[in-house]
């Protein structure tokens, strides 16, 4: 299957990126393709890094589930249950309005996705709690960063260990992710590319297509047992729009939007 011609990729616009097919649970494809770092001239390979942004909050789902499993987190509890201080209106929210975006928490982050307040995670906690709900919980929904920092200081509290450490203990650790891990935006990383779980509806070929910072996906195919992994270091670069194209090599029938 010759889909690029050497090491350029034809699929215009992307500094680099890297590309996983995953059929039947055994990798069928996978290439490294462009630059990782287009200043230094730093190739692109199967082991560079990445960033990938809002895709780590499926991790948050994950960890919750597994703390519900050990019998230590109730979905239908109260905040207040877990967390203490918090605003009344915040007290008989449940940790499932928290985690499926319907609690009406306002906004810890700005427009430009930086934390209010003071900046730091402290003035921002701190803030947020002075703003007022942006409507009844369980009444309407909204994705809002504010619901994963609610979820991480439960986790947190309920393990006795930072919600990072949990998870990388817990799930990376577990799989043998040996170059996953978290960390923050300004950390100096050995070969880091400079860089929710939606679900795309249709009457067949059904999609669950995460996104992180509109620069990587992954798309699983649940009825025809297909994972397409797309990592790219643009920003905006937005890989979900040519990941059925891909598809459609594997998936007979699969409707392709012409660009």
């Amino acid at each position: 299957m010759n889909i690029w011609s050497g090491r350029r990729c034809s699929l215009t616009g992307f500094p680099g990126f890297q590309l996983t097919i995953v059929r039947h649970h055994k990798i069928v494809f996978t290439g490294a393709y462009g630059l990782a770092n287009v200043e230094n001239s730093v190739p692109m390979t199967d082991q560079t890094i990445f960033r990938i942004n809002s895709m780590s909050k499926a991790f948050t789902g994950v960890a919750a589930m597994q703390l519900v499993e050990a019998g230590k987190l109730n979905l239908d509890a109260p905040l207040s249950g877990y967390l203490g201080g918090l605003l009344t209106s915040w007290q008989n929210i449940t940790v499932r309005q928290i985690l499926t975006h319907t609690s009406g928490l306002p906004e810890i982050v700005d427009d430009n996705v930086r934390l209010i307040g003071d900046g730091t995670a402290e003035g921002a906690w701190a803030k947020v709690q002075t703003l007022p709900l942006q409507f009844a919980p369980g009444t309407q929904f909204a994705y809002t960063q504010t619901n994963y920092v609610v979820m991480g200081k439960i986790i947190a509290k309920l393990t006795g260990e930072t919600f990072a450490s949990f998870v990388q203990q817990r799930q990376f650790d577990v799989v043998a992710m040996k170059g996953t891990s978290y960390g923050d935006s300004t950390d100096v990383t050995p070969r880091v590319a400079s860089l929710g779980w939606p679900v795309m509806r249709r009457s067949s070929h059904r999609a669950i297509t995460p996104v992180g910072g509109e620069r990587f996906t992954v798309f699983v195919y649940p009825d025809d047992d297909l994972k397409i992994i797309v990592l790219t270091n643009l920003m905006g670069g937005s890989p979900q729009t040519f990941v059925d194209k891909i598809a459609s090599l594997y998936i007979a029938g699969l409707p392709v939007k012409v660009e």
